[in-house]
């Protein structure tokens, strides 16, 4: 019994240890990329261009803006080489493909930075995708929280929004 238990001990404690090891790292470096952040003058209409650095889908779960939820978001999808994104309140059918956040998936390879950069390079495979996060409230929005999954496990990640 007593090489059985430390064969079992040895295993568990390996096992929190790489689940462990692998939380800390997304924490550390998560796969949800925050690039550019847009804004009215007041800052009550708000478009972040956000995407997916790492090798799995990412799903959104809410969205919180200045500690409760915001009154109007949408997830917006656009062709990097043609369109814009567009803050809500001037969004139009031209300005991409509006997506809701509820049950929202980030398509793998969609980071901001480097799907700019295989526009301006030319090593766009030509169904790049840029996606956008849209937000409106009554008031200056300061704050976001986006919680996601990612390989099933909950992340969090918070967005000052600058003034």
């Amino acid at each position: 019994m007593g090489r059985r238990f430390w064969i079992v001990t040895a295993v568990l404690a390996a096992l929190v240890l790489a689940g462990s090891s692998i939380y800390i790292y997304l924490q550390i470096y998560p796969p949800l990329a925050v690039a550019s952040t847009y804004s009215s003058g007041d800052r009550d209409d708000v478009v972040m261009e956000i995407g997916n650095s790492g090798i799995r889908t990412i799903e959104l779960e809410t969205v919180e803006v200045n500690g409760t939820a915001p009154e109007e978001a949408h997830l917006q999808r656009i062709d990097p080489a043609e369109e814009q994104l567009a803050l809500i309140g001037s969004a139009t059918d031209a300005d991409g493909e509006f997506l809701s956040l509820q049950g929202a998936v980030l398509e793998t390879d969609t980071s901001p930075r480097s799907v700019r950069r295989r526009v301006e390079n030319g090593s766009s495979s030509g169904a790049e995708s840029l996606y956008g996060l849209g937000l409106a409230m009554d008031e200056a929005i300061e704050t976001v929280w986006i919680r996601y999954r990612y390989f099933g496990i909950p992340l969090e990640q918070t967005i000052e929004v600058q003034r």
